[in-house]
C-alpha cells in the first residue's frame, strides 16, 4: 500500500537550521564530523549507481539469473515520456527516480510503499522534485539530488535536512561524506548533519572515488581530472575530447581510470598519464564501463558491440554483436554474468566467453535509459514505466 509521507518535524526543521548556520564556525569539527573515507558496500544492496563509489558495476558477491529467467513480479509506476529512470536497492526496498518523482517499492512483493513528487524540510510548501542524478543510499539515509541536496528517511521518505545550492548536478556518496557539484563549485558535506566540510571551485563533477581522489570532468571544456577527497585541491587534469560530459562516467580499478567517448582511455589514477586507448569505431559514445579489475566491460549502443577488454593492455577478450543497446547505460556485472539493458528487454552474457546467458524481451514500447541492477539472486530492470524482478526459474 502507498504510504503519505509526513512533513519535517519543527523541533529537526530548527535543528538543523541552527547547525548549518553556526557548524563550520563555532562546533568543534569531531561534533559533526566523521570519517570521510571509509568505503564499503553492503552485500545483497545496491546502493548507487554502478554499484560503488569506484562506479565499477561490480557486485561480486551476488549471483543474479543465470538462464532464461521467471517474472518474480512487476510493478506499474506510471508513465513519463523521455525520462530516464535510475535503480538502487537497500537490498529490502528499490527506489526508483525518474525526473519528477522518486518511488520506494518493496524488494519481495513488489509493492509501492511511498512516492515523492516534492521535497522540502519545512512542513509547509517543499519545492517539486526535479532530478537529473540518481539517489543515493548509505548511513540509514536516503539522498536525493534536486536544485538541493536533501538527506530523507529510506523508509517513509520523510526529509531530515538539506544543504542549499544554485542547481546540483552531480553527487557522489563515499563512507560518512556526500561530495556534490554545483555550477563552478565541489563540496563535501557531512552525511549525517548535513554540515559542510569544505568547498572548492574546481568546476569538477565527482563522477568516482578511489585512493582518496575524486575524478571527473572539470567544467565541459574537455577537461579531465582528479581533487584530493579530504580538500578539493586539484592533483592533475588532462584534455581528453568527449561528446558528452552528463551521461558518461569513469569507472575506477587497481589505480586506473577508465573513461571515454571513444577512444577508452585507461589512465593512471596518480599523474593521469595514458596507460593505454582503444578504439571505438566511434568518436561519441556514451560510455560508463564496468568492471572486475581483470576486464573491462562496454555497452557501446552506437556500434551494437558488447567488448571485453583486458584491464591491463586494452586488448579484447570477446565482442559480440547486440541490437538495441540503450545508450548511456551502465551494464551491471557480477563474476559469472555481464547484464546489458536493452531498448525492450534485458541481454545476459557469459564474462568468461561472451556467450548468450539469456534474452528476454518485455517491453513493446522502447525505453531511452536501462541500467539494471543485481541484488542476491535477482535483476531488476526498468522498461517503460514498468519495474520487473527477474529471477531464475
Amino acid at each position: 500500500m502507498l504510504q503519505d509521507r509526513s512533513p519535517l518535524t519543527r523541533r529537526q526543521t530548527f535543528a538543523v537550521g541552527i547547525g548549518l548556520a553556526i557548524g563550520s564556525s563555532v562546533l568543534p569539527q569531531r561534533w559533526f564530523k566523521s570519517h570521510p573515507h571509509a568505503v564499503t558496500v553492503e552485500r545483497d544492496a545496491w546502493p548507487m549507481e554502478q554499484h560503488d563509489p569506484a562506479r565499477t558495476g561490480y557486485a561480486g558477491s551476488e549471483t543474479g539469473p543465470t538462464r532464461e529467467p521467471a517474472v518474480a513480479w512487476q510493478t506499474e509506476l506510471g508513465e513519463e515520456q523521455l525520462t530516464r529512470r535510475k535503480l538502487i536497492s537497500s537490498g529490502e526496498q528499490i527506489y526508483v527516480t525518474s525526473h519528477h518523482s522518486l518511488t520506494a517499492v518493496d524488494a519481495i512483493e513488489g509493492e509501492r510503499q511511498w512516492q515523492l513528487t516534492r521535497l522540502g524540510t519545512l512542513p509547509w510548501g517543499g519545492e517539486q522534485l526535479s532530478t537529473g542524478v540518481s539517489p543515493v543510499l548509505g548511513n540509514g539515509q536516503l539522498f536525493v539530488g534536486a536544485n538541493d541536496l536533501y538527506a530523507v528517511n529510506p523508509a517513509n521518505g520523510n526529509a531530515q535536512w538539506e544543504y542549499e545550492t544554485t542547481s546540483l548536478d552531480e553527487m557522489l556518496r563515499v563512507g560518512n561524506t556526500m561530495y556534490i557539484s554545483y555550477g563552478d563549485v565541489l563540496a563535501a558535506v557531512d552525511a549525517s548533519s548535513g554540515l559542510e566540510r569544505w568547498k572548492a571551485e574546481t568546476r569538477l563533477h565527482p563522477k568516482a572515488y578511489a585512493q582518496g581522489q575524486l575524478v571527473g570532468s572539470i567544467g565541459y571544456d574537455g577537461v579531465f581530472g582528479a581533487v584530493d577527497a579530504a580538500s578539493g585541491s586539484v592533483e592533475w587534469t588532462r584534455e581528453i575530447k568527449r561528446n558528452d560530459a552528463y551521461r558518461i562516467g569513469p569507472c575506477v580499478t587497481n589505480e586506473t581510470v577508465y573513461y571515454g567517448t571513444g577512444p577508452l582511455y585507461a589512465l593512471d589514477l596518480t599523474d593521469g598519464s595514458t596507460l593505454w586507448t582503444h578504439s571505438l569505431a566511434t568518436a561519441g559514445a556514451e560510455l560508463k564501463p564496468v568492471s572486475d579489475g581483470t576486464t573491462v566491460y562496454l555497452a557501446v549502443g552506437e556500434t551494437n558491440r558488447v567488448l571485453a577488454l583486458d584491464a591491463s593492455t586494452g586488448d579484447i577478450r570477446w565482442s559480440r554483436k547486440q541490437e538495441a543497446i540503450t545508450t548511456g547505460s551502465a551494464p551491471a556485472l557480477t563474476e559469472e554474468t555481464l547484464y546489458v539493458g536493452l531498448k525492450h528487454g534485458v541481454v545476459a552474457f557469459d564474462t568468461a566467453t561472451g556467450a548468450e546467458r539469456f534474452l528476454v524481451r518485455k517491453s513493446e514500447a522502447a525505453s531511452i535509459q536501462n541500467s539494471p541492477i543485481v541484488v542476491g539472486d535477482t535483476l531488476y530492470v526498468m522498461l517503460d514505466g514498468t519495474l520487473f524482478a527477474l529471477t531464475d526459474e
